[in-house]
């Protein structure tokens, strides 16, 4: 069983990295590649449309995943995205003249943005109530960055290519066609929202989590506007901000992940705090020339725990929500909105006084509202507060299913498909052949349970086994 749970975190760490991969390195060939093809402001504002154009992306999976219905049809459409996609970059790589940028570009990061929201979608499905979610997506993270790192200082970005495409088209492939993850048919199950008491909370708690987020992104969005105006106008020669403090990131995805992990990310909020305080240096040290390389490493530490922080908070709350293939990849939609208007609102041009007394309300306004959702409320837990993760780990699976066979009144026959379900990752040929029995049979034994359980999916009843667990 060991075994299964591994090579199930090393799939998903390496999904995860193989995306971010993906978005970081086509959204820098996308802006590095303009360069001396189009004007400096059109450059400029290309790259705040393809923002906006990517989070278009997320919203457009979210609806598809609402209305497009039967494995074979979003398997198609799912297929198509990524044939554009690599189309897209394919014609950006071969052609460099601005109608293709303006045209083409945009389309790339529409199709990125869809993957991201499968991706996203498929995080939170498969990690649901899982005390390892910290170090997947940081340890995912960190990968991609190295990766990236890596190939433009050994190389031209442009070398690193056939990477993007092959390892793009690999993840793709592996989501569509893995059918015992249901990765597209997926029906998430509520966990609380069905509870008495909860759903108030459960409220409250999303809208605390995407204000706190929104303040969050709209601390690093004065320094990423203009370490963007900066870097296009030296044609990235003079300023160019993907040098040796971007491994930043690197740290800062590490160790919110590890931090994640504890107690159900209990120190997260607080880690995040310390770390916005020490970036409050940013303006005073960007205004001096001197403390260019000081003021880079705060940002992209700061960048790093922002985005770890998002996807951390999203990736737990879409699967407690009823629209889990939207917020999963919510984090990602307020970062390109909040960066878009950010842009529209110009305030790369503000006075360095301005700025200062903006941070000072953001940081405030952030920190009252993750007192409000009780972030800091370090007191012992009692019986009626939720359990931590380390409780939970107790728990032992063979007893959860027997809870579930009796609550559920399964037949002993149903119990042992059900076991097998949640315990391997085999497709159902392989359980079938190991219970002697016939494909045709197995299905019925999983109807049945999926009657029972009132669940339609196998990851459904992962989230059902996860809630039966921290009752």
């Amino acid at each position: 069983m060991t075994h299964r749970i591994d090579r199930k975190y090393i799939f998903l760490t390496a999904l995860f990295a193989v995306y971010m991969f993906e978005y970081m390195v086509t959204s820098t060939l996308l802006n590095r590649g303009a360069t001396g093809v189009l004007a400096v402001d059109l450059q400029v504002k290309l790259y705040y449309v393809d923002m906006a154009v990517c989070v278009l992306g997320f919203w457009v999976f979210a609806a598809g995943k609402r209305l497009v219905h039967g494995r074979k049809l979003r398997t198609a459409l799912m297929g198509l995205v990524t044939v554009i996609y690599t189309a897209c970059i394919l014609q950006l790589f071969m052609v460099h003249t601005a109608d293709v940028y303006l045209l083409i570009a945009p389309f790339t990061m529409l199709c990125l943005g869809i993957m991201g929201g499968m991706v996203y979608y498929c995080m939170s499905s498969a990690l649901a109530g899982d005390p390892c979610i910290g170090r997947v997506i940081g340890i995912g993270g960190a990968s991609a960055v190295l990766i990236q790192y890596f190939l433009q200082l050994k190389a031209d970005i442009s070398l690193g290519m056939p990477f993007i495409l092959a390892m793009g088209l690999m993840m793709m492939a592996w989501l569509l066609y893995k059918p015992q993850w249901e990765w597209l048919l997926v029906d998430n199950l509520g966990q609380w929202t069905d509870e008495t008491g909860h759903e108030r909370s459960f409220k409250l708690s999303c809208i605390c989590s995407v204000v706190i987020t929104s303040l969050l992104i709209l601390l690093c969005q004065y320094y990423d506007s203009r370490i963007e105006m900066q870097a296009v106008a030296s044609e990235f020669e003079s300023f160019n901000f993907y040098t040796w403090p971007r491994l930043f990131l690197v740290a800062a995805y590490l160790i919110m992940g590890c931090l994640g992990d504890i107690k159900n990310g209990k120190y997260v909020p607080l880690f995040t705090i310390c770390v916005m305080l020490l970036s409050a240096l940013n303006p005073l040290l960007l205004a001096d020339k001197g403390g260019v390389a000081l003021s880079l490493c705060l940002f992209y530490l700061n960048v790093g725990v922002t985005i770890s922080y998002y996807n951390l908070t999203f990736l737990r709350l879409a699967s407690k929500s009823q629209h889990p293939e939207l917020w999963a990849g919510m984090g990602r939609i307020l970062d390109g909105t909040i960066g878009t208007l950010a842009f529209l609102l110009q305030i790369e041009g503000f006075s360095l006084p301005l700025i200062l007394g903006i941070d000072l309300v953001l940081l405030a306004g952030i920190i009252v509202l993750m007192v409000v959702r009780g972030d800091f409320a370090f007191v012992k837990e009692t019986a009626d507060s939720p359990k931590a993760s380390e409780e939970i780990e107790k728990v032992q699976p063979s007893d959860v299913i027997d809870i579930m066979s009796k609550l559920y009144e399964l037949t002993p026959r149903e119990t042992e498909v059900l076991q097998k379900l949640l315990q391997t990752e085999d497709e159902l040929q392989t359980i079938a052949d190991s219970m002697y029995i016939s494909r045709r049979v197995l299905s019925r034994h999983i109807s049945a349970i999926y009657q029972k359980t009132g669940t339609k999916s196998r990851v459904g009843l992962y989230r059902l086994f996860h809630m039966t667990a921290m009752k």
